[in-house]
């Protein structure tokens, strides 16, 4: 009986140790927001169309992890119609996967081949609008990308690709 919850234990232990060590290893990204790299967007809107562009920098991940990133840009955007003050609701722009660098970092921006962005296009007598406050959002998937429903007893969107982690989240 005691060499039974002797070996209980050590499996136990020898588990959690390796669970440290795995987690360890396995990055989890992170927005960096400073003076060199800002994290921010940039909205431009003009009669029926309108976009947002953002830029900044994601760290924390190994060079040799192999991690699909997305970077989620969540702001008020949509179309209205002349005179009326009510702006359409949430809307997610979902960047395409981004990779890590050898440094385990992902630059991305307008003037990098890691876009992330998203954009408005009305019609008829209808005026583009996006918020130029909102929130990026990193996502680490195993399969597929993020996906989003709105919540009926909330009202609110939500992430439902299973296989997608939110790992950071900043303001903008």
């Amino acid at each position: 009986m005691r060499q039974l919850k002797f070996l209980t234990a050590l499996c136990v232990v020898a588990g959690a140790a390796l669970w440290m060590v795995s987690t360890a290893t396995a990055g989890t990204g992170h927005f960096v927001d400073n003076a060199s790299t800002p994290v921010g967007c940039v909205v431009s809107v003009s009669g029926q169309t309108g976009s947002i562009e953002c830029s900044g920098k994601v760290a924390g991940y190994g060079s040799n992890d192999p991690v699909r990133v997305f970077i989620v840009i969540s702001t008020q955007a949509g179309c209205s119609t002349s005179g009326n003050p009510d702006i359409p609701g949430q809307r997610n722009f979902v960047s395409s996967e981004l990779s890590p660098d050898s440094g385990g970092n992902i630059v991305f921006g307008p003037t990098t081949t890691n876009e992330v962005e998203g954009s408005v296009s009305c019609h008829g007598n209808q005026l583009a609008f996006i918020s130029s406050t909102g929130t990026l959002s990193l996502y680490n998937c195993t399969s597929g990308s993020p996906t989003f429903r709105i919540n009926k007893k909330t009202g609110l969107q939500e992430q439902t690709n299973t296989a997608c982690t939110l790992e950071d989240t900043a303001s903008f």
